[in-house]
């Protein structure tokens, strides 16, 4: 139920525009098929992760760099100077910013990798430090 009617105004179109009807649900299916057909996702994981070990490896040789967490998949946090990340955010790079860990001055951004992340991307950011 949407309570604010301005907002519930152009729901049904929305939904019907974004596909999310149940006559459609075969494209989906369609979709997650292909992914456990042979480990296709086991493989875009893995390679999200190298991927994200790949950037975090290029962090820590930064010397303003801190990564407080440890890089478990394709996820990587990292402790950078407000005017270098400001530098990346002018350069068109987009992250979010997070609540620093005590102890360390900075601003904390997570960056995501995935499947379709190349090399040349995670080195592009890395040469844009």
């Amino acid at each position: 139920m949407i309570f604010r009617e301005d907002l519930a105004k152009n729901f049904l179109r929305r939904i019907k525009r974004g596909g999310h009807l149940w006559s459609k649900q075969r494209y989906l299916s369609a979709q997650i098929h292909a992914l456990l057909e042979n480990d296709l996702w086991l493989r875009h994981a893995a390679h999200a992760n190298t991927m994200a070990q790949r950037l975090a490896h290029g962090l820590r040789r930064h010397p303003a760099a801190a990564l407080p967490f440890e890089v478990k998949g394709n996820e990587v946090f990292v402790v950078l100077p407000e005017v270098i990340v400001a530098s990346l955010e002018e350069q068109g790079y987009g992250f979010y910013r997070w609540t620093n860990p005590p102890g360390l001055d900075g601003v904390l951004i997570r960056l995501v990798t995935c499947w379709a992340t190349e090399a040349r991307d995670v080195d592009g950011l890395l040469s844009a430090l």
